[in-house]
């Protein structure tokens, strides 16, 4: 009786025409084979790469009923052999094969002995001969599916199966984002601004040349300012009016101020509060100094435009009394630059 073992192998033999071929990626190898008191059709184990590993798969061609290798399957074999010492790891599967001429009984022989010389070759070339499988599969998984008696090339095989790592490709670099090109800078301040409008102004108390009367003053209000902070102006006003037949002395007359105030950065609704001090003169007041303060709120339309409305008290220094004064205010618009 001959006795046929199985060992572990991983190369494909050539035809003569030195036909050999090499496969990137093979889904299964087999289990070594127990020792086998009669040819017979060995059973198929599937094995499973691990997640990170991929099957290598080499093929290697005979000539019709041989079980010698050709240079080409020699050539082969040792490119196996040096990718399986790459890989680290400690089983190779080498599967036999034939063509479908001749008895079934004696492929079986044939495929064992043609994966037993790709073994042969691979210990030859420092493969440890524990890391080899041997399994013949006879004239079963036919490469090329042909009818009994047929000669095909193709189907007189040995395939060489190992497990190769994967080597896991770095993450690509995260794309640069260009950073946001910095805020454009402030507009600088705005320092001088520009008032008109109509002003009123009522005289309590009225002495000039024996009148004892109140006084209507209607007129314009002139102002020029400027920022010394952006939330503190210095102001002159020039208010030019006319008396409105309340007093004996009807007439032109003047009023002018220098003012220091406090406008609240408040958005766009600005109040602010001052003080002032200066003189009036000519008809249907006093002549004199007149000091005291000022309210308004100016309503912002853009950068430079502007409403404002005010009010103030002048008190006649040396006068009248302070309850004899001047209450007066205007409105109109303005503008920064």
């Amino acid at each position: 009786m001959r006795r046929y073992v199985i060992p572990v192998a991983g190369v494909f033999l050539l035809p003569a025409s030195g036909f050999a071929q090499e496969v990137g990626a093979a889904d299964q190898l087999y289990a070594q084979a127990k020792p086998m008191a009669a040819p017979a059709m060995p059973a198929k184990p599937a094995m499973a790469p691990a997640a990170s590993q991929e099957m290598r798969k080499f093929l290697v061609f005979f000539d019709w009923d041989k079980a010698t290798l050709t240079p080409e399957a020699r050539r082969i074999i040792a490119t196996a052999a040096e990718d399986f010492k790459k890989t680290g790891t400690t089983r190779i599967v080498a599967t036999g094969h034939t063509d479908t001429s001749g008895s079934a009984q004696y492929n079986m022989g044939l495929s064992i002995r043609r994966a037993d010389a790709v073994k042969a070759e691979l210990v030859r070339l420092g493969v440890p001969a524990a890391s080899i499988t041997t399994i013949g599969r006879g004239q079963e998984d036919l490469l090329v599916p042909t009818k009994d008696g047929v000669r095909e090339p193709q189907n007189r095989r040995v395939s060489i199966e190992f497990p190769m790592p994967v080597v896991a490709k770095p993450a690509p670099a995260p794309t640069p984002v260009a950073a946001p090109p910095p805020p454009p800078p402030p507009p600088p301040p705005l320092k001088w601004a520009v008032t008109l409008g109509p002003w009123y102004g009522y005289n309590i108390k009225e002495t000039d040349k024996g009148s004892n009367k109140q006084s209507n003053l209607v007129g314009a209000d002139l102002g020029i300012s400027y920022y010394a902070t952006p939330w503190l102006p210095i102001t002159v006003s020039q208010q030019g009016f006319n008396t409105l037949d309340t007093s004996n002395d009807d007439g032109w007359g003047g009023r002018s101020t220098l003012g220091l105030g406090y406008e609240a950065p408040t958005g766009m609704v600005k109040p602010y509060i001052g003080i002032y001090g200066g003189g009036v003169y000519g008809k249907g007041v006093q002549d004199g100094f007149v000091a005291g303060p000022e309210l308004g709120m100016k309503v912002d339309f853009s950068r430079n435009w502007f409403m404002y409305a005010k009010a103030a008290y002048d008190f006649q220094v040396s006068r009248n009394s302070w309850d004899q004064g001047i209450p007066n205010g205007g409105l109109g618009a303005g503008y920064r630059f």
